[in-house]
């Protein structure tokens, strides 16, 4: 993410987005589908973008964290 914002002298300002995504524990769902949501939501919101997903289940529910990056790998623009 870094290179990304060094490669269109955007170093300043705001670097990362990060969100935290909690699913109920009442929806039942595997690891593998909470991350795949996690996916999906990055994908729309975060398009042109890099994002790192991560889902946690060290607790009594599922949840993932999102880090997107600022400024978009394919034009440079920051994301407001």
């Amino acid at each position: 993410m870094m290179i990304t914002k060094q490669r269109v002298k955007k170093i300043d300002g705001r670097q990362f987005y990060y969100f935290v995504q909690s699913i109920s524990g009442d929806d039942d769902l595997r690891h593998q589908e909470v991350n795949a949501i996690g996916l999906e939501l990055a994908q729309k919101a975060f398009t042109g973008y890099e994002v790192v997903i991560t889902t946690h289940i060290d607790t009594n529910h599922l949840h993932n964290y999102l880090v997107g990056n600022s400024v978009s790998c394919e034009n440079g623009r920051k994301l407001h």
